[in-house]
């Protein structure tokens, strides 16, 4: 009888999973290795069985064709040993499943054929090993060629084979009508590809549905975080050719780009659904089994839903430390009652009748404050100081963003420091400025309105000093979250710096005249401590907010044209005239 190389194959993989089964079943019994002796005298054997299983703490069924009695002296010995040395003197067959010991006679010996066709033998076999059912003193046979099984032993080992093989049999039918199928999942509110933007060098990369989805089923996708593979620290280098274009990022990091298919490829995995993004429609495109797109439709309708919008808008402004605290005296000035008062608060103490304000004052005079309803007030009073030249408003950036969605406002200034090398030279980008990152997140509770804010903000400036020809900066940051009311605001800062400045101021005229020019000429040097403050302002835009507008305008037109109806003592319909009607009643007025 002569073997193709498949069917040995096949025969050695069974052999090979029906010992490392069996191995790892009998590895399995903890009773196995349990110490047992026992005297009998005559003593039923299933009583014999009954009071072993008690011993060793699993139950025993004992079948009704088990019958005699047994005397003789067992001595202390490993349970499997016991059980084997009792089988061969009454002849008996066990079988363990994993929970219960089952004892038959040895003629209840049973033989089964099954058909197992539409499924691989492979996959029975695998199976029957997962679930500690193969046992080496048993046999089980497989005909490859013809989908069939023969299982020859206790019946409760073919009674288990023959189950397994109907489950297996049954779900592949299911599988076999719940055919796969396409659908597009357009969205209306949320993105279906990943979004990417670059702030100062590196990639900000936010997950889409279809990358939330791929998440889901097991697929390796990139986190919606700042990625360190962003761009190069050096700028293309320079060699004859000016700066050489910069290798896009999916040539450079293939496998990362690629996302989980290129990993799945490599791990050899078989993956049967399939979700892309198309961005062109703004839709989802899912290839799965019909059973499951109920589930993607209820999900995706989860993550495809409208957000509030919030618009963050941030005062970057310069004081002079000399006003700072008469601009801390003023801030605390309001009371509950709307009273205005003074007070010293040099000691850090907080008023418990102020509500305008809550300032907490550091070592250094650092603060965070929060603005209930005075911001307009706050940078009125910083409008008065920039008149007088002791404070300026560097910007006002604003910007509109979603609810749990960054805002990046960006005002900085890169220049780029020249690294010679042997053959070649590099353009070393340096960011000098503020960059604001808020990411608000709006929480509702009792009517009342909050936003949640996580705030990273990143101030420098250069100094004015070399080192090696190459402009130092010094920079500060600042890491914060807060929780404020709706229509508030948020102070934070009020770090020191020193600005230098110089002056030169002459008598007309005599001021101009050589040599003795000098002495009605004078100049001078002059240095400013001054605090740099962000007041940060959200507001939420909800989506109703422009249709509110347009009622509210509608409301207004309304009440003016009733106010002119009372006044000429008009009636509704009489607006409503037909410019026909309007000359016909002419022409026969004419007539008359």
């Amino acid at each position: 009888m002569k073997f193709s190389f498949r069917t040995w194959l096949l025969y050695t993989f069974i052999g090979v999973s029906v010992l490392s089964a069996s191995t790892a079943h009998a590895q399995g019994w903890r009773w196995a290795k349990e110490s047992y002796a026992h005297y009998a005298e005559n003593e039923p054997v299933k009583d014999l069985l009954q009071q072993f299983g008690s011993s060793i703490n699993i139950p025993v069924v004992v079948s009704s064709e088990v019958k005699g009695v047994v005397s003789g002296n067992f001595e202390e010995s490993p349970a499997r040993e016991f059980i084997d040395r009792l089988a061969r003197i009454q002849s008996l067959l066990w079988y363990y499943d994993g929970q219960v010991l089952y004892v038959y006679d040895a003629g209840e010996i049973e033989t089964a054929i099954i058909d197992v066709k539409p499924i691989s033998s492979i996959r029975l076999m695998s199976t029957l090993k997962k679930l500690n059912v193969l046992d080496q003193r048993f046999d089980l046979n497989i005909v490859d060629e013809e989908g069939i099984v023969m299982v020859s032993g206790p019946p409760r080992y073919a009674q288990l084979v023959r189950e397994i093989s109907t489950i297996l049999l049954s779900s592949n039918a299911d599988v076999a009508n719940d055919a796969f199928e396409i659908k597009v999942f357009e969205l209306r509110y949320a993105w279906a590809d990943d979004r990417e933007m670059f702030i100062n060098g590196k990639r900000i990369h936010t997950q889409g549905v279809a990358s939330t989805l791929q998440s889901i089923l097991g697929r390796s996708v990139r986190g919606g975080t700042v990625s360190g593979i962003a761009t190069s620290d050096t700028v293309g280098k320079l060699k004859g050719q000016g700066l050489i274009n910069r290798t896009p990022i999916n040539e450079r990091y293939p496998a990362q780009s690629q996302g989980g298919k290129r990993q799945d490829q490599l791990a050899g995995r078989r993956v049967e659904a399939h979700i892309t993004a198309n961005e062109r429609l703004n839709a989802v495109i899912v290839h799965d089994r019909g059973s499951r797109m109920g589930l993607y439709e209820e999900l995706i309708k989860s993550l495809d839903k409208p957000m509030s919008q919030v618009e963050i808008e941030v005062s970057i402004i310069d004081i002079s430390t000399d006003r700072l605290d008469e601009m801390g005296l003023e801030w605390q000035a309001r009371g509950q009652d709307g009273s205005f008062s003074t007070a010293d608060f040099s000691n850090g103490v907080l008023p418990r009748e102020t509500n305008e304000l809550s300032l907490v004052l550091g070592g250094n005079a650092n603060f965070s404050t929060i603005l209930s309803s005075s911001q307009d007030f706050f940078l009125t009073r910083i409008r008065m100081l920039s008149q007088e030249g002791d404070a300026k408003v560097l910007s006002q950036p604003s910007v509109l963003t979603l609810d749990n969605n960054e805002a990046i406002l960006d005002h900085s200034t890169t220049f780029y420091v020249r690294l010679a090398g042997e053959r070649e030279v590099d353009l070393f980008p340096v960011s000098v400025g503020s960059v604001l990152r808020v990411t608000p997140h709006i929480i509702e509770e009792d009517n009342n309105r909050k936003v949640y804010m996580d705030i990273n903000i990143e101030d420098g400036q250069q100094t004015g000093a070399t080192v090696d020809n190459i402009p130092s900066i010094i920079k500060s940051v600042i890491s914060t979250q807060a929780l404020i009311d709706e229509n508030s605001s948020l102070l934070v800062g009020g770090y020191y710096y020193n600005e230098d400045s110089s002056s030169d101021s002459k008598v007309p005229v005599l001021g101009d005249i050589p040599v003795l020019g000098s002495l009605f000429r004078t100049s001078g040097n002059q240095t400013r401590k001054s605090a740099r403050l962000f007041l940060i302002t959200p507001r939420i835009v909800t989506s109703d907010a422009s249709r509110n507008q347009s009622d509210k305008l509608e409301s207004m037109v309304q009440r003016q044209k009733s106010q002119v109806n009372e006044t000429l003592g008009l009636v509704e319909s009489d607006w409503d005239y037909s410019p026909a009607e309007q000359s016909v009643d002419s022409d026969e007025d004419t007539c008359d």
